[in-house]
């Protein structure tokens, strides 16, 4: 009982109540009688000592104790599953100076596709990384001078970006431009001097360093395209009617061959008053090729082709344009 009181607040009241007014009325001359109450103690809070709060208490600590093993258990999953799989992904790196051709598509990916390979799920992610430089290293602020351009210098292209580890050096930029006579769709610089009214940047051509190829298993000769950004390239996205690829000067026997109007003519418009794309991108790119080529003529080379969006169309007009013109073949030199 003493432990229970302890832990009640009790509010004493009087044991009587005499009302301090008097009346000269002579209805009310005889004084009413008292009030009288007793006094109630009133328990406004108190501590639960039972068996129930106890088990509630005992309960929360196991759900503590629960959680704190689950984080515990988690911790420990994942600094197994990184320590393991670091060991797999050398596993599938040491494949691919043996694999690359089959990597690269030389027997059209069969049996690598459903489940998809490790190492062509590697390749493809680096590739993609590659693409999407083109993205984060493009201007498009129109209060930039330089805005269409590449934000970056060749020489820190890839450390600019946080990309030194995969072991490339930009060799040339590439320009596009689309004589479309639409100059309000273009998106250049408000400054009145911009670094050019009809060029903008479309990706870039890189090769790969001796060590980078040493794991490649071959010289790599890497060609990004950027995708669709300026309202430009929007509309030249819109020209969807077909013309013969060979019409602007693409090389190919088939007539029947077309390509969609807007692709073609970036990649194969020029403006010889720019200095930027004096060269169409398709000139521009078969002559780094070309020139890259010589350069490692004495090493296994491989030409590989990146790009999304409208890059991705150029991707695949390049590369057929590439194997037409029979750039990619030693002899053809």
């Amino acid at each position: 009982m003493a432990s229970s009181l302890s832990n009640m607040l009790i509010i004493p009241f009087s044991k009587t109540y005499e009302p301090s007014f008097r009346s000269t009325h002579p209805k009310f001359l005889t004084a009413p009688p008292p009030l009288a109450r007793t006094q109630t103690p009133i328990r406004l809070a108190a501590r639960d000592n039972s068996s129930t709060s106890i088990l509630r208490e005992q309960e929360q600590e196991q759900e503590h104790e629960e959680a704190t093993t689950h984080h515990r258990e988690r911790n420990n999953y994942n600094y197994n599953y990184n320590y393991n799989y670091k060991p797999k992904l050398e596993e599938q790196l040491a494949r691919l100076p043996e694999a690359w051709r089959e990597i690269q598509g030389e027997s059209d990916w069969a049996g690598l596709l459903e489940p998809m390979d490790p190492l062509l799920r590697m390749e493809v992610i680096r590739y993609g990384e590659l693409a999407q430089a083109c993205y984060d290293a493009f201007d498009f602020d129109p209060f930039s001078k330089y805005c269409g351009s590449c934000r970056f210098t060749r020489r820190d292209f890839f450390s600019s970006l946080d990309m030194s580890h995969h072991g490339y050096t930009v060799t040339r930029y590439l320009y596009a431009t689309a004589n479309i006579n639409l100059p309000n769709f273009f998106k250049h610089s408000r400054w009145s001097k911009m670094w050019s009214k009809h060029a903008n940047w479309a990706g870039y051509v890189a090769v790969s360093d001796d060590a980078t190829s040493h794991r490649l298993g071959r010289r790599d000769i890497a060609i990004a395209w950027r995708g669709t950004v300026t309202r430009l390239e929007w509309v030249a996205d819109l020209m969807d009617f077909l013309k013969p690829i060979s019409s602007n000067g693409v090389p190919c026997p088939d007539q029947t061959v077309k390509v969609e109007s807007g692709f073609l003519e970036l990649y194969t418009d020029k403006e010889e008053s720019c200095g930027y794309c004096k060269y169409s991108a398709r000139e521009q790119v078969l002559s780094e090729v070309k020139r890259l080529l010589e350069m490692h003529g004495d090493e296994e080379v491989s030409i590989t082709i990146t790009g999304h969006s409208l890059g991705s169309a150029l991707a695949i007009l390049s590369a057929y344009d590439i194997a037409e013109t029979g750039a990619n073949v030693v002899g053809a030199r």
